[in-house]
């Protein structure tokens, strides 16, 4: 059964027999020769189920755009900082039996430059969301309905006005259905945050919330989607 132009799903298995997956037989190190096992079940953990995969010699090494979160987030603040931070100074500055002093006309400009904070956090999140499509393998690029999605694609059809207001469902939630598909390819288990993804999207489309609300729920599940993906990228065999 398939869906769309996505590949079947319960298909037949690749011909020939694939082997067991990776972490079951006996670990390295055991054996003719062998006295102490130089490797457990996993890789450093010897009580964990077989073909689950460690966390040790990562090195806390994020994923590939992971540090763009943090652009976001600044990018929030800042435009915050700077519109209120103008309305503040604009109110005290101005008196309004006198015309505007060269402070307050300045001040009153301050709300501009948040706008260009906020713009700053739009690309950080849009460059992060490509990266976080690239970093999915090139055959689990599809989600749960079949629709194959490139990085490209995820961002460029956000670009399509009020068609985007159905396609950041799509490129959000597919991005975690395609995370998760391959964790559970992999032997793990399924990490990122379907129904935070939802969620977002939804309150992104509210007005006013979507500038009070949103940024911390997009923030939470970027940082959600980054842990998974980070084990996701974990050397596997």
């Amino acid at each position: 059964m398939s869906f769309g132009n996505g590949p079947p799903f319960g298909g037949p298995p690749p011909p020939g027999d694939p082997g067991p997956p990776p972490g079951y037989g006996p670990p390295p190190g055991y054996g003719p020769g062998h006295s102490v096992p130089a490797a457990g079940y996993g890789a450093g953990n010897p009580y964990q189920a077989p073909g689950a995969q460690s966390f040790d010699g990562l090195g806390g090494r994020a994923p590939p755009g992971a540090a763009l979160k943090w652009l976001y987030m600044g990018g929030h603040a800042g435009y915050w900082l700077f519109a209120l931070g103008g309305i503040l100074l604009t109110a005290v500055l101005t008196d309004g039996k006198e015309p505007q002093s060269n402070a307050a006309t300045m001040a009153s400009t301050l709300p501009l430059v948040g706008v260009l904070f906020l713009l700053l956090a739009l690309v950080a999140a849009a460059v992060w969301l490509y990266m976080a499509w690239a970093s999915v393998p090139s055959s689990m690029r599809y989600t749960d309905r079949g629709r194959w999605i490139t990085p490209g694609k995820a961002v460029g059809y956000l670009f399509i006005p009020f068609y985007n207001l159905y396609w950041m469902f799509v490129a959000n939630q597919g991005l975690c259905e395609a995370v998760d598909r391959t964790l559970l390819s992999q032997g793990g288990m399924a990490r990122a945050p379907r129904g935070l993804a939802r969620t977002a999207c939804t309150v992104q489309i509210i007005p006013y919330c979507n500038l009070l609300v949103a940024p911390i729920l997009w923030t939470v599940y970027m940082f959600q989607v980054d842990r998974a993906r980070r084990e996701m990228l974990l050397p596997r065999g």
